[in-house]
């Protein structure tokens, strides 16, 4: 009796789901990917990368994660590397970065001016690319704002790297 009623339910929730996939008018072609807009309740979340090798990493320098995937909120900005929080809170920030084989990053999450998370990206003693990524759970109030950089005293050797099937990424949500 009940696997019928459950099966009813889900058969009747499934139809109604499809029928509204179906009449939904944001269709991405390239994808076949239906969505539905539903307006936003004041979260943000992004997830962005690098979309060409970075050739002139230096000290102290602001990596641009300039190709956007999501941007809930619109409150990171591409070109500026810049993730600006919306409202106080726990983030959740995560950045991967690739280095060259032999090659070797130093990189920090900041917010305002102050390090919260900080990475070593080594490919020394390989001869292929390597990745390393680091998360962080941190704090922050209105208006903080959240970039990944290059260390401001430490070397780099080699180039940051970003590919269509290996990405350096920044991404960051609010958990509560």
């Amino acid at each position: 009796m009940w696997r019928s009623l459950v099966s009813g339910f889900l058969v009747i929730v499934l139809a109604n789901t499809l029928s509204t996939l179906t009449d939904d008018k944001h269709q991405n072609a390239k994808t076949g990917i239906q969505s539905t807009i539903t307006p936003s309740t004041g979260g943000a979340a992004f997830s962005a990368y690098v979309s060409v090798h970075e050739t002139d990493i230096s000290k102290d320098h602001t990596i641009k994660f300039d190709t956007i995937v999501t941007n809930i909120g619109s409150h990171y900005n591409q070109h500026s590397g810049v993730f600006t929080a919306p409202e106080q809170g726990v983030y959740v920030f995560s950045w991967n970065l690739y280095c060259h084989s032999g090659g070797y990053i130093f990189s920090q999450l900041v917010v305002n001016s102050n390090v919260v998370g900080a990475m070593f990206t080594s490919g020394e003693g390989d001869n292929a690319l390597r990745t390393t990524t680091e998360i962080v759970v941190v704090q922050v109030n209105a208006g903080d704002v959240v970039y990944v950089r290059t260390h401001p005293t430490q070397n780099h050797l080699n180039n940051l790297y970003s590919h269509p099937d290996w990405r350096s990424s920044f991404s960051g949500w609010k958990v509560y």
